[in-house]
């Protein structure tokens, strides 16, 4: 296995997972949001303290395009260097792509007796019953999660169009009713989300405008969805913006499915025009 294959599967598994809201972000920020006639796009993929300064690279492995039908299109020379990630992808016709990576995930934390102390252990696995294969006899009070992250960015073609934004019923998902490629400084925009596909009400999202870079704070803006799963967001001014929900749920002690909690994250890229 070669030095960058170890890097990649490092970071597979380091940020395939849930991440506390202090964590450094993630996002995919394309080179344009919005283009007149088709073209190749630019992608840069990166995990941050700075948003959309790129610091470490971000495995491209599951990484996906949608053409404007929905359709899986190829993204073409993926490169996963030493600070960030870039792809390209060939947009060959008008609408609105997709260009996002999903993962699902199983987590265990356990204690375990060595050399007469207790030292705290974590596990990953694929399904449950693998996770809990690796879990050994004499574990001390192992706990579950399951843990599905979504990250996503968005860019049109033309005139947008909503194909693309169908659900399938699983983690967190963004729906528009205000077009994410269509939002201009001074307007009111509203975005909507669902949670296994239903309307994720009472929710915190988390907005951020580029240049933290340059601020002493990062001055996140905190919304709550309604029961509808919408927030309406006041675009006050022009720009990229990344979005991010870490959305954890603790599960009662009897709940049938094993797990003691499940975790939704959604990190998405956007742009604000000027006027």
């Amino acid at each position: 296995m070669t030095r960058l294959q170890i890097k990649t599967l490092s970071l597979i598994i380091l940020f395939g997972f849930h991440l506390p809201a202090d964590a450094h972000k993630r996002w995919i920020f394309p080179g344009q949001f919005t283009l007149s006639e088709t073209q190749w796009v630019s992608f840069d993929a990166s995990v941050s303290n700075n948003i959309f300064f790129a610091d470490r690279p971000w495995p491209l492995a599951a990484v996906q395009a949608f053409d404007p039908e929905g359709q899986v299109i190829d993204i073409e020379n993926k490169l996963e260097g030493h600070r960030r990630s870039v792809f390209d992808v060939h947009l060959q016709q008008k609408g609105t792509y997709k260009i996002n990576h999903k993962s699902q995930n199983y987590m265990a934390f356990y204690e375990i007796e060595e050399d007469g102390e207790k030292q705290r252990k974590r596990e990953r696995g694929q399904t449950l019953d693998e996770l809990k294969s690796k879990i050994p006899a004499d574990a001390i009070a192992p706990s579950y999660s399951f843990n599905n992250s979504r990250l996503e960015t968005y860019v049109t073609v033309g005139a947008p169009t909503d194909q693309v934004f169908s659900l399938d019923g699983n983690g967190i998902e963004f729906k528009p009713v205000t077009h994410p490629n269509d939002l201009y400084a001074g307007e009111t925009a509203t975005f909507q989300f669902y949670l296994d596909g239903k309307p994720a009400s009472d929710i915190e999202v988390s907005l951020v405008w580029s240049g933290t870079r340059y601020r002493n704070q990062e001055q996140a803006q905190t919304y709550t969805t309604d029961k509808q799963g919408n927030i309406m967001v006041e675009l006050s001014q022009s720009g990229p913006f990344l979005i991010e929900i870490e959305h954890r749920i603790k599960l009662p002690e009897n709940d049938m499915s094993g797990l003691q909690s499940k975790s939704n994250s959604f990190f998405g890229s956007f742009e604000v025009l000027p006027q």
